[in-house]
């Protein structure tokens, strides 16, 4: 199913200029120059003082590709307003760093709002536009305060060939003063805006009306576009409103032109005040009236309150006085007709949330659970998610459980946030509700979600009973892999390492019975059980299969594709193809916008693989996003996995010889035990104590505590205990207990999956490892334990880097295909001659001239030529 935009694409083309317009030189002029120079534009004015028409005027002389317009809504988030951003600077190209459509997912990462502008603004600066210009009209129109952070970080750093427009009726929330000191902002305010006596007789010539009466129309409307505009049309009866505040003035005027209409026109425009935006055959279809393709095009002809909102004028949005006028007026002439009206407008809509809003507003809460049940879940791969919790909130309590689709789409938004405890009541809801429909297959696809859910909870025993019974029953292949995934790691969990493999080779081979099945994107969290015994061979061919079988974009699967060749490589202690599928997994990661639920094992991956490979500050940073993560998580995901973050966190510090941050996340594994926690916390937790205990030279201690944290599963969590039995051999060895040291070691060297998962070994640390392989053990240890010992000093030593690492060539940051495009930037070669070479979309190329500055942090194709030929240069002579 392709989701649709959660954005009416008529917000992003900005209206066209009315034929009947008077010339206003100086004001046309001065708006002019601000939009050229200016940071900031800004032009604020109560209703109807002509803001958005002045600023029409202006950009219908630039060149489109200059402008990205966005008309702000009321139900505008940042999630929402991100999507029209993006849809905005579509044309022109923008070399984005993160998928423009995974810009929510950066609002959930520790920078949020500042990570969202910060990707704006690198966008923006390496765009090729000589001056651009973002406009967001109706500012007003915001309650949201972080839609206005967000627009207040973008104008600070904003490039100098770009600029911000602001329409709105009230003073924006925005550090102005600031801007207004630098001299970086320009002001159009009310009395900008107001007509001059030239101005207003020229509008009476243009209507073929004498000039006599301009400078009393100037004085009874003060030079309002609005007021002026009714007076002309109802003519000099109008003077009964004198005295009035100006909404009086208009709702008294527009009640005077509305009289005058036919009761044909009168009703049509009455009925389709309900639409933001008028079509033809919307209005037909809203209005119910036969004769309605004639009044629109009446209304069309006349222009009277609407504006066209593309050049055929096939789409006309009427002006917000009138269309506040019209409604308040057909509620009150016409209660009954609204409901109606409210549905028919949601039976054509495209936005769901507008959709939905309208049949809630009618009563149809029926209608308002079908529609979401039946669209939403295509929201969710677009970061959807925020509407639709939004949607969910207006249906009275007790609709969702109630129906089991909603229910089921309650389900999966929890999913998508790893927020348990919503996700098992909302998918225990719709297995009752499937169930009393007789959907049994939609029945038991809910069960094994809701089980996964009360799982994740810390409810081992009732999700362990409730697996037991789905097991017995005939699955088709998707079904049968999901559950198969979960009982994977409930084995896990239980340290039943032959229940593991069994598990996963069964799930893969159902997705492979069903290679165009959706599980193949739902189940993409594997790491931690990759380099169980067996496991290697069954995901190093799932890896080849999907690869091949599916025509992969960015996106969950292929980053989890790297992930899993990131660990396999990690296990063997191949580092430099561990590095360069990381940095792959990086590339799509960001392109996705980070989302929590695929950060944690990037995360885990980072801090060992760059502690292995001498990176000290990458992982550094990748333990401290993994504590991170964890405290953004929800409290039943604190509850239970925290000690799977944190050992991520610990693992890392011990490698780098951090003391002080073993002890911190000791502390912190300690104060989140708890009885919900799965029963791999205590390993960790005694891995923590044994690591403190080996810093406080307490070997006693440290033995006992890290050959605890070995013996229930050596290969859980990216094989945490087989760190520990290389810590609980090296506190034996340094009590002077050569021969219990020894045996310790055989268990692990004699191991024949060994040579699947050493590279996890390497997490003692070079300093654990080189006391190991030096120590004099004669006979306790085979030729060939010592042997691997020594292998194990050597992959330490800096072969984990990777031969253009070796020469100085390519910094680990950097991918093989960033590599090669260099190497054509040198060459002089454009982005379009890049595409061409390397058979790639000018699109990508954009992309990945765009990582590589951002990696870099030079700021020109020019610097990267220089620093590359110099990194060559570096290479040659050492070599």
């Amino acid at each position: 199913m392709t989701a649709e935009v959660t954005f009416a694409r008529t917000r992003i083309q900005p209206p066209r200029v009315r034929s009947d317009l008077i010339n206003r030189p100086t004001l046309d002029a001065d708006l002019q120059q601000a939009l050229a120079e200016q940071r900031l534009t800004l032009i604020v004015a109560p209703a109807g003082w002509g803001k958005t028409q002045a600023l029409a005027r202006q950009l219908a002389r630039l060149p489109a590709q200059n402008l990205a317009w966005i008309s702000a809504d009321v139900d505008d988030d940042l999630p929402r307003f991100l999507a029209g951003l993006a849809a905005a600077l579509a044309p022109f190209d923008l070399p984005w760093r993160v998928s423009p459509a995974a810009l929510g997912n950066l609002l959930q990462s520790e920078r949020g709002t500042r990570a969202v502008a910060d990707e704006i603004v690198n966008a923006l600066v390496d765009s090729e536009v000589q001056r651009g210009l973002l406009v967001i009209d109706d500012a007003h129109r915001w309650s949201d305060p972080g839609l206005f952070d967000l627009l207040a970080a973008v104008i600070e750093h904003l490039p100098a060939h770009w600029g911000v427009v602001l329409s709105s009726r009230t003073e924006p929330p925005l550090p102005v003063a600031r801007w207004r000191a630098r001299g970086e902002l320009a002001e159009f305010r009310q009395g900008t805006l107001r007509f001059d006596l030239g101005e207003v007789r020229e509008l009476l010539q243009s209507r073929g009306l004498t000039t006599d009466g301009a400078e009393n129309l100037l004085k009874r409307t003060e030079g309002w576009a609005a007021g002026l505009r009714l007076m002309l049309s109802v003519g000099p009866g109008a003077g009964q409103a004198q005295g009035r505040s100006q909404r009086d003035v208009f709702d008294y005027l527009a009640t005077e032109v509305l009289d005058d209409m036919t009761p044909d026109l009168r009703r049509f425009l009455l009925r389709c005040s309900v639409l933001p935006e008028l079509t033809a055959e919307r209005c037909a279809h809203v209005s119910s009236l036969p004769n309605a393709p004639a009044l629109f095009a009446q209304l069309r002809r006349d222009g009277l309150f609407v504006t066209a909102l593309d050049d055929s004028g096939e789409t006309l949005r009427l002006h917000d006085l009138f269309r506040d006028f019209l409604e308040e007026k057909q509620h009150r002439e016409n209660a009954e007709e609204l409901a109606g009206l409210l549905c028919r407008a949601a039976d054509q809509e495209p936005n769901l949330l507008r959709a939905v809003t309208w049949l809630m507003r009618a009563g149809a809460v029926e209608r308002a659970a079908a529609e979401l049940a039946a669209r939403g879940p295509a929201l969710l791969p677009v970061g959807g998610h925020a509407d639709l919790m939004r949607m969910l909130a207006l249906l009275p309590a007790g609709t969702v459980e109630a129906h089991a689709d909603v229910a089921f789409l309650r389900g999966l938004c929890a999913f998508q946030v790893f927020d348990f405890e919503p996700l098992a009541a909302a998918m225990d809801a719709a297995e009752r509700g499937y169930l009393a429909r007789g959907q049994d297959d939609k029945a038991l696809l809910a069960s094994i979600m809701k089980l996964a859910g009360l799982l994740n909870c810390g409810r081992v025993a009732q999700a362990r009973e409730g697996f037991e019974q789905i097991r017995q029953a005939r699955l088709a292949p998707p079904l049968a892999a999901m559950l198969c995934y979960f009982l994977a790691y409930q084995a896990d969990m239980d340290s039943r390492v032959d229940h593991v493999v069994p598990a996963l080779r069964d799930l893969t081979a159902h997705l492979e019975s069903t290679p165009e099945a959706p599980a193949w994107e739902d189940l993409v969290f594997f790491c931690v059980l990759a380099l169980y015994p067996g496991a290697p061979a069954i995901f190093e061919r799932h890896v080849r299969i999907a690869s091949t079988r599916r025509n992969l974009g960015a996106g969950a699967l292929r980053v989890s594709l790297f992930h899993l060749r990131a660990t396999l490589a990690l296990g063997r202690g191949q580092l430099a193809l561990a590095r360069e599928a990381l940095g792959n997994a990086d590339e799509d990661l960001d392109w996705l916008g980070r989302p929590l639920s695929l950060q944690e094992e990037n995360n885990a991956l980072h801090g060992f693989i760059d502690g292995l490979s001498g990176d000290v500050s990458a992982a550094r940073q990748a333990a401290e996003r993994s504590v991170a993560t964890l405290r953004r998580s929800w409290p039943a995901y604190q509850r239970v996995h925290s000690d799977s973050s944190l050992s991520h966190a610990l693992r890392t510090y011990w490698l780098l010889g951090d003391a002080q941050g073993v002890r911190r996340i000791r502390e912190e594994l300690h104060a989140a035990a708890d009885s919900w926690e799965w029963g791999t916390a205590p390993m960790v937790r005694a891995l923590a104590d044994g690591m403190v205990a080996l810093l406080d030279e307490q070997w006693e201690a440290a033995e006992r505590n890290c050959l605890v944290a070995a013996r229930p599963n050596r290969w859980t969590n990216f094989c945490l205990g087989m760190l520990a039995q290389v810590l609980g051999a090296e506190a034996q060895r340094r009590r002077g207990d050569l021969d219990a040291a020894a045996a310790t070691l055989r268990e692990l060297l004699e191991d024949p999956h060994l040579p699947q998962a050493a590279g996890c070994a390497l997490l003692a640390g070079a300093s654990v490892i080189r006391n190991l392989a030096h120590t004099q053990w004669g006979k306790r240890l085979s030729l060939a334990a010592q042997a691997e010992l020594d292998r194990w000093t050597a992959l330490l030593s800096g072969s984990g880097q990777t031969a253009g690492e070796a020469a100085g060539v390519l910094p680990a940051a950097l991918t093989a295909r960033e590599a090669e495009v260099l190497d054509l930037i040198t060459k002089g070669h454009s982005n379009k001659l890049i595409a061409r070479d390397m058979s790639l979309s000018l699109f990508t190329v954009k992309r990945h001239v765009a990582n590589i500055l951002g990696k870099t942090g030079l700021t020109s194709r020019t610097e990267l030529a220089t620093w590359w030929i110099g990194k060559r240069r570096t290479a040659r002579g050492s070599t």
